[in-house]
This record gives C-alpha cells, structure tokens and sequence, in this order.
C-alpha cells in the first residue's frame, strides 16, 4: 500500500459502564487488537467506497503493524483512505471486569 491510510479506532457501547472503558481505551495506544474484542471494521477506498471486513478475516484479531495484511485479502483495487476499527466496550469492560476479579482474588480468597 504506497497510501498510508488514517486509522480510526471507535468504541461500540454495549455494556452498562461503557464510559469507564473508553476512558481506559483513549489512554492507550494499542498495537493489537484481540478478535474477541472487535465488533466491526470498515475500509473506504479513496473513491468514497465502504467496505466492510468479513469476520472470517479478523477473528484472530487486528495487529496495526501487519493490518496491511489483512486489507490485501479484501483485493480492494483502490487506495485506502481510512480503517475503522469498532471495538466492543462491553466486552472489553467484562474481560476488564473478570481479570481484576481474578487478580483480587489472589489476595482476599483463603
């Protein structure tokens, strides 16, 4: 790809306490992307045409230094403008959520 397109991350609220998530999603930069976490992702071409990538595709997750990889599959002919990349809060908030639990509990369960 000689076009460096703009990468956007979005946040899709699906849990009870999304706001908390997204402040924890704006104070990092994240080189990865795990599967389980994303909900959607759209290229538009620079000709202003959108694309949505098949599951099949990113279940694995979405790497930034290899996501290039993952945009030849769609064999777009165009450049690529922007890669919109929707997070699911909710999921992220639950795996926050059992994480910390399990984390805790290390300390408080005897």
């Amino acid at each position: 790809m000689s076009h460096v397109p703009r990468v956007v991350l979005l946040g899709k609220n699906s849990g009870t306490n999304s706001e908390k998530t997204q402040k924890i999603l704006s104070s990092i930069d994240p080189s990865e992307i795990p599967g389980e976490f994303l909900f959607s992702v759209f290229v538009t071409s620079t000709n202003g045409t959108r694309y949505q990538i098949d599951k099949k595709i990113i279940k694995r997750g979405i790497s930034y230094k290899h996501i290039d990889e993952n945009i030849r599959k769609l064999n777009i002919k165009e450049p690529i403008d922007v890669i919109e990349i929707v997070i699911d809060l909710g999921k992220v908030q639950s795996k926050l959520d059992e994480q910390s639990a399990e984390y805790l509990n290390k300390f408080f369960d005897n």
